[in-house]
């Protein structure tokens, strides 16, 4: 029998909020955040989710989670406005191991269901998350 934490994660998303983030300002990247986020609403679209928050940090590095955009996701999520997050790659989160480790057992704890659209990760936890680092340095994963 599973327990309703573990049940949650398999029920359809209600309240999704799509998170994008780009390290680069150049003005050969212009509109790259714009992309990511037209194709999180199609993903999101194909899959059926209700998307009712949008967040995007343009020209933040992934080191810090002090991003302005991120830090208001947290908080809506604190507040319950969020039970998934959907996100292009997993390094949009942070690209720092420790970081990452750090935001996606936080969200774990709190219930929240995190989706990369590329195709990595249906279902992120801490416990394949060195697995899955590995594979995406070398090159396995897009």
């Amino acid at each position: 029998m599973k327990n309703k934490v573990h049940e949650k994660y398999y029920l359809q998303p209600t309240k999704v909020a799509l998170y994008c983030r780009t390290a680069s300002t150049n003005s050969s990247d212009t509109g790259a955040i714009d992309i990511q986020l037209d194709r999180l609403r199609t993903f999101s679209n194909q899959h059926g989710y209700k998307v009712c928050a949008e967040y995007k940090d343009d020209g933040f590095i992934g080191n810090n989670l002090e991003r302005p955009a991120f830090v208001q996701m947290q908080s809506d999520i604190l507040s319950g406005k969020i039970d998934t997050v959907v996100v292009h790659n997993i390094n949009r989160i942070a690209r720092d191991y420790f970081l990452l480790e750090k935001c996606l057992r936080d969200f774990k704890s709190r219930g929240i269901k995190i989706i990369a659209a590329d195709g990595s990760h249906e279902f992120i936890s801490a416990g394949n998350l060195t697995i899955e680092l590995v594979r995406s340095k070398t090159g396995m994963i897009k």
